[in-house]
Parts: C-alpha cells; sequence; structure tokens
C-alpha cells in the first residue's frame, strides 16, 4: 500500500516546508495577559488574612487528614510524619444555648434509675439468711 504527496495536503511541483531546527515552544502562546499582582498595604492585608484562615481552618478539630496506604519499606522521614499526624487540635466549644433542647447535652437523665451499688458482705448477709435445703433443691424433681 502506498501514498500519495498529496494526501498530505500538498500538490504536486509545490515546494514542501523546510525543515524543523528548533524544538516546539514548551507552553502555548499566551493570549492574555495575566492581571498584575497587586502590591501595597491593601494587597498584603488580604493576603494576611488568607493565610490566617488557612492555618485557622487546619488547626481546627473539624480538620479531617486523609489516611494513607501504609508503605511496604519503612523510611526514616516516615516517623516524624507520624508525630505531625497526631497533633492535637484542642476542642471545639459550642454556644449550646444556640442549639435546640435535643441536641444539647444532658448532665442529669431524670428519666433514668440510679443503680445501688452492694457490697460484697451485703450480698454474703443476703446469702446467709435464707435457709435451702440442699437436698430437697437437688432431688426434688426426683421424687
Amino acid at each position: 500500500m502506498s501514498f500519495n504527496v498529496e494526501q498530505l495536503g500538498f500538490s504536486a511541483g509545490e515546494a514542501l516546508p523546510g525543515p524543523v531546527l528548533q524544538p516546539p515552544p514548551v507552553y502555548p502562546p499566551m493570549e492574555n495577559r495575566p492581571i498584575p499582582l497587586q502590591t501595597g498595604v491593601e494587597g498584603e492585608y488580604m493576603l494576611a488574612l488568607k493565610r490566617d484562615l488557612v492555618e485557622y481552618l487546619r488547626d481546627s478539630p473539624a480538620f479531617i487528614t486523609p489516611t494513607v496506604a501504609k508503605a511496604d519499606i519503612e523510611r526514616y522521614s516516615d516517623r516524624y510524619q507520624v508525630a505531625l499526624a497526631n497533633k492535637s487540635h484542642g476542642e471545639l466549644k459550642f454556644d449550646w444555648t444556640r442549639f435546640p433542647l435535643e441536641l444539647r447535652p444532658q448532665t442529669n437523665l431524670s428519666g433514668k434509675r440510679k443503680r445501688r451499688t452492694v457490697t460484697f458482705t451485703e450480698k454474703q448477709a443476703k446469702i446467709a439468711k435464707k435457709p435451702v435445703d440442699i437436698v430437697n433443691r437437688l432431688y426434688g424433681n426426683l421424687f
């Protein structure tokens, strides 16, 4: 099977393009210029606010780090990664007055009974008070 030069987009007798001596550009040409970075007091203030917000969110207890699959090889740096993962975030502090009654933590539940603790000596005294006929109890069903 053969092909014609006409299939490549050139007609017969037309000059072929010259050789390519340079590699293609790494990035495509920019159509629009980027907006210049805001400098000055206001831009720096907004950048500092953004950094503080990101840091606050990462340090909050609600930040969940994804679990990473364990590698077969233990590296020296893995010891330090575990220490960073166990960093305590503190506790969440809520204004419980803004929550409905159903969601507020309950300190005392009036519907539950309190269990009375019985000591070992009280149990033994209770058992000793009842006279039990062992023979009747063991062989009572047979006779």
